[in-house]
């Protein structure tokens, strides 16, 4: 009996059924399986003739018989024909979507509907691609080829997936077992961490109240020297007074190098942003060490690239003890010759940034060019053996890299034995936003203050007897007025009896430290602006915090150099009230 497909043409009888170990035969063989599902022979027969080279081929002449064949024996591809008797391709296919045997299967539709519309139905339901008949055997071959291609990449993917899934699985379980492991070793390590910030603590609270111990001794060794020196004729004793007063100093160095060197260590050194004027730093600078270079007959300059800003911004502090020492250094070393020390600006920023250059050069004894990567290591001199003629510990120059890498700079040195050398430091600052200060007299700081601040009111808060007696000297010797105080107690109450011009504050005192008389100070009428300089030995970075937390202007180390003494009074005295 015949039959017309949709183009109105005959159709043949099917073909018959295809037993079940015929399928089973199939199954077994190494090429990818292949259903075709049609009611046309013609059909079957052009599409199997087409495939039956590279594939095996298993033939449905029925929607029903394929299903049943799909069911029994999946085949990797399926070939369906869209427009058959009592089930067509489209419930053909959603029954193959709903079965879970086979509904991974891809499907091309296979059909005469020469149309979007049916192209668009068979994709949006899921099949794999459309091939229209009648068919071109190259496109045929073309399409199974990829689909096959890529149902292989899929069951590789799905495989890998799998094997990566138990990968995972097991590598859960032990990370599992290690982050177990982690966690014993992080409470262990906490525990650690806490004994060493203990023992941390310990060391810098030993080496504050050491600090504290040796400075104000110190002090007073200082500060008797160098006033005798200004008192004494006699040459012979001068001498000798010099030699105290270097071993003192050379003392004072090593302690702050050490407390320089912890809070470095201890990540606890802070930078401070202020407005200043480096003429006023390298003046500083050139204060301290001018006297040294000319007592051993060395040539002194410097040189200060005028384009410099009149105003930076950054912490001078910092920035000075790097350049002492460095300058101190090259004084130290150079026998002959001449110490030059030079700034010059070395670039420019668009957010208001300078880069300033900093070099010190000198003529005197040079380093070994094997040495030159490692002196800026802690404990690395230049000279580490027994029979060597310069002291100190070899922290400076390391301590000067570390505070230069935290103002954003660089450090280095280029030397040459017997011929000198010449260490330079670039700082990144800020233009300051604040006018230069007016300088009202050239006169160096004490006669400054014998001429422009005579009988001026202070008062000295002191407990140390010995520093009383010290401190009072020289702030007479300037020509002030002072009143002495021995604890925070006595001070409170004198600065509510009486306006000071200036306070100097010492910190640690019995009854009442510096800290809560200086909050206690700030509370008097009238008393809120007066200048109270701290002047201690605790000289942490965060003692200096804490004096300035507690309403202090200033900060003053001891032992106090009365250079620096005079010019900070000279500074604050000077300032608008």
């Amino acid at each position: 009996m015949l039959r017309t497909d949709e183009n109105g043409a005959s159709k043949p009888s099917p073909l018959r059924n295809i037993s079940q170990s015929e399928n089973q035969i199939i199954k077994t063989m190494t090429k990818p399986h292949i259903l075709i599902i049609d009611d046309i022979i013609d059909n079957l027969m052009a599409l199997g003739g087409v495939l039956e080279h590279e594939y095996d081929i298993q033939f449905a002449s029925s929607g029903r018989e394929g299903l049943e064949l799909a069911r029994q024996y999946p085949p990797d591809l399926i070939l369906l024909d869209v427009m058959m008797p009592e089930m067509d391709g489209y419930a053909v296919f959603s029954e193959l979507s709903g079965d879970p045997t086979t509904k991974g299967i891809p499907v091309i539709f296979v059909t005469a509907f020469n149309d979007t519309s049916n192209e668009t139905r068979a994709l949006t339901a899921g099949a794999v691609d459309f091939i229209h008949k009648p068919i071109n055997p190259l496109v045929v071959l073309s399409r199974v080829k990829t689909q096959l291609m890529l149902k292989r990449r899929e069951l590789e993917l799905q495989r890998l997936n799998e094997a990566l899934e138990n990968r995972v699985r097991q590598r859960t379980a032990e990370l599992e077992e290690r982050t177990l492991q982690v966690e014993a070793l992080n409470i262990a390590l906490e525990q650690r961490a806490r004994q060493a910030e203990t023992a941390n603590l310990a060391k810098r609270q030993f080496l504050g109240k050491m600090s504290h111990e040796l400075r104000t001794p110190l002090n007073g060794i200082i500060g008797h020297t160098e006033i005798l020196q200004r008192k004494v004729t006699d040459t012979t004793h001068l001498q000798k007074l010099a030699g105290i007063g270097k071993s003192a100093n050379n003392l004072a160095s090593v302690i702050i190098d050490i407390l320089n060197f912890t809070d470095i260590d201890a990540g606890k050194l802070n930078l401070a942003t202020v407005d200043f004027d480096l003429n006023d730093v390298i003046q500083h600078i050139s204060d301290m060490i001018a006297p040294r270079a000319c007592a051993k007959k060395l040539a002194y300059s410097v040189e200060i690239d005028p384009a410099i800003p009149p105003v930076l911004s950054g912490d001078p502090g910092k920035l000075g003890q790097v350049l002492i020492n460095f300058v101190g250094n090259a004084v130290k070393f150079t026998h002959q010759g001449k110490v030059n020390v030079r700034a010059c600006m070395a670039a420019t920023g668009e957010q208001g940034d300078v880069t300033i250059r900093f070099e010190v050069q000198d003529t005197g004894i040079g380093i070994d060019p094997s040495k030159l990567n490692t002196i800026f290591e802690p404990f690395e001199q230049s000279d580490n053996t027994l029979t060597r003629p310069f002291g100190g510990i070899g922290l400076g120059l390391s301590i000067n890299k570390k505070l230069v890498e935290m103002m954003g700079g660089e450090t280095g040195v280029e030397s040459e034995i017997g011929h000198g050398s010449t260490f330079w430091a670039t700082f990144k600052l800020k233009r300051g936003k604040g006018q230069q200060p007016a300088r009202p007299s050239e006169l160096p700081p004490l006669e400054a203050l014998r001429a422009h601040h005579a009988s001026a009111k202070l008062l000295l808060v002191e407990d140390d007897s010995i520093l009383q007696e010290i401190l009072m000297e020289l702030l007479e010797e300037a020509g002030l007025n002072v009143d002495m105080a021995c604890n925070g107690e006595e001070a409170v109450a004198m600065a509510a009896r009486q306006a000071y011009e200036l306070i100097l504050m010492d910190v640690q005192m019995p009854v009442m430290n510096g800290l809560d008389a200086t909050r206690a100070i700030r509370k008097i009428p009238g008393r809120e602006s007066t200048p109270i300089i701290a002047v201690s030995a605790n000289a942490y970075d965060e003692d200096k915090v804490l004096c300035l937390d507690a309403g202090m202007n200033a900060f003053l180390a001891k032992p106090v150099q009365p250079e620096i003494l005079f010019r900070e009074l000279l500074y604050w005295l000077g300032k608008p009230k």
